[in-house]
């Protein structure tokens, strides 16, 4: 699709080349979208009850281009700048993320710049990402081949009940230690 979408349904797939707007309880369950993708929070007036929210969601997808997140992102692959000012609760970030003041996200993986300011959980940085402002609560390291929440720059060994001769490092796939 090469022109400009207001979404109030369900996009579960197909290309669209110009911009998203997913409002009225609109869901993305799936594409490739290469403008950007606005997710609204519509509430009263405009033909709602004053006080009530219909809250849109992405679920899948992959985003090539800038997204803009006012309520849920739960999943998805997001390849340029993702702002953050509502939940993200899942999803991969290859491009950079900015996390708004009092919003949160976790369950994510990031390989780039996170602005960090407000609140970020059980989330994995791959080796070249990196976050700014406000560190993360708790990080995904894997250990023994398992994904581990831990504190964020907490020891390791300690939080393992290890020492350091009860451990194998690896730089890579190669044994240092």
């Amino acid at each position: 699709y090469n022109k400009n979408i207001h979404n109030e349904g369900r996009i579960s797939g197909g290309k669209f080349y110009g911009q998203v707007k997913n409002q009225m309880s609109g869901q993305i369950t799936g594409g490739e979208f290469w403008d950007e993708v606005t997710n609204l929070i519509m509430e009263g007036g405009s033909g709602l009850t004053p006080g009530f929210q219909q809250t849109c969601k992405i679920t899948n997808g992959t985003f090539n281009a800038q997204v803009i997140n006012h309520t849920t992102i739960s999943g998805g692959n997001f390849n340029a700048l993702v702002t953050n000012k509502g939940t993200i609760t899942g999803g991969t970030f290859q491009g950079n993320v900015t996390n708004s003041t009092d919003k949160t996200i976790s369950n994510a993986v990031f390989y780039k710049e996170v602005e960090n300011n407000g609140t970020i959980e059980a989330s994995k940085f791959m080796k070249n990402a990196s976050v700014s402002a406000n560190d993360p609560v708790t990080v995904i390291h894997c250990v023994d081949g398992a994904d581990r929440e831990m504190t964020y720059g907490g020891n390791i060994l300690s939080a393992l009940n290890r020492g350091q001769s009860d451990t194998i490092w690896f730089n890579g796939s190669t044994q240092v230690g």
